[in-house]
């Protein structure tokens, strides 16, 4: 293994590093990747993305290749799933519809209200009653307000939202130290709690590299994904062995908790508080 990539701190310094590189070779690469086409204006032609979005990706595919020989396209992992969803660029908002970028009154925030009961907590996250599916008074309402208040009501109520500048923005990721394992087998268990792309996306990575994936999902609330596209759900998920269990029974928890005692590798991207649960 490449002794600049054996300690995950390591990794986030590099990937903190700057590096200098011609900007329109950035660009070539971006749209060369298919990403682009899912940037900027849905009216208007396809926009180039900071140049930073592109050099962390190809960054971080770097690192994954020193590490398990394993090769890949950084900024093509981003437009693959649109490629076969058939989704395309919105401007403000996600390709697939959900996340926007809106104004507030010092700073864009980035709101995410991709369940129904998100909808539903928007009135007491403003402290206002307002319509939850009335966009036009939820940005007028958001317009007036300070993004730090917002940021603040809504890690009380678990709801994602993304601010610019803020402490937890800072570092692309935080690291927590673990235990050693007690595996006596060579091979690294991975358990993913993941659903839709990113989590299954970095499960993926993993099984491709020689890792055991085992994908674990709630009877009550299956993978999102599997809604979508079978072609995208069988790319992220295929050759993980897959588990359903029901969480509100004892015994399925105290089976998923034996399994994770043994597992070397958690991989789950749920919100803050929802692993506690």
């Amino acid at each position: 293994m490449n002794q600049r990539c054996n300690d995950p701190q390591t990794v986030l310094d590099r990937l903190s590093e700057e590096v200098g590189q011609d900007v329109a070779d950035i660009g070539s690469r971006w749209a060369m990747s298919g990403a682009m086409s899912l940037t900027g204006e849905s009216s208007g032609p396809p926009r180039q993305v900071p140049m930073g979005v592109t050099l962390r990706m190809e960054q971080l595919a770097t690192i994954i290749e020193e590490i398990t020989k394993l090769s890949i396209d950084g900024p093509a992992l981003l437009g693959e799933r649109a490629a076969i969803a058939g989704l395309t660029r919105q401007g403000s908002r996600s390709v697939g519809g959900y996340a926007q970028l809106v104004e507030t009154i010092d700073k864009p925030i980035c709101i995410n209200f991709a369940r129904p009961d998100d909808l539903l907590l928007i009135p007491a996250w403003l402290q206002e009653e307002i319509d939850p599916n009335n966009r036009k008074e939820l940005f007028s309402v958001l317009g007036k307000s300070e993004s730090e208040q917002l940021m603040k009501q809504a890690d009380l109520l678990g709801i994602p939202l993304g601010v610019p500048d803020t402490e937890e923005h800072k570092q692309p990721a935080q690291l927590t130290e673990g235990k050693t394992s007690n595996k006596r087998t060579a091979e690294t268990l991975v358990i993913e709690f993941g659903s839709l792309w990113a989590s299954p996306l970095c499960g993926d990575l993993l099984r491709r590299s020689g890792c055991r994936v085992i994908k674990i999902e709630s009877l009550a609330r299956p993978d999102g994904a599997r809604r979508g596209p079978t072609g995208f759900f069988d790319l992220l998920n295929g050759g993980k062995e897959s588990l359903a269990l029901d969480f509100s029974d004892d015994r399925s928890l105290e089976f998923l908790r034996k399994i994770v005692k043994e597992a070397d590798v958690i991989v789950e991207g749920s919100r803050p508080r929802a692993l506690r649960q």
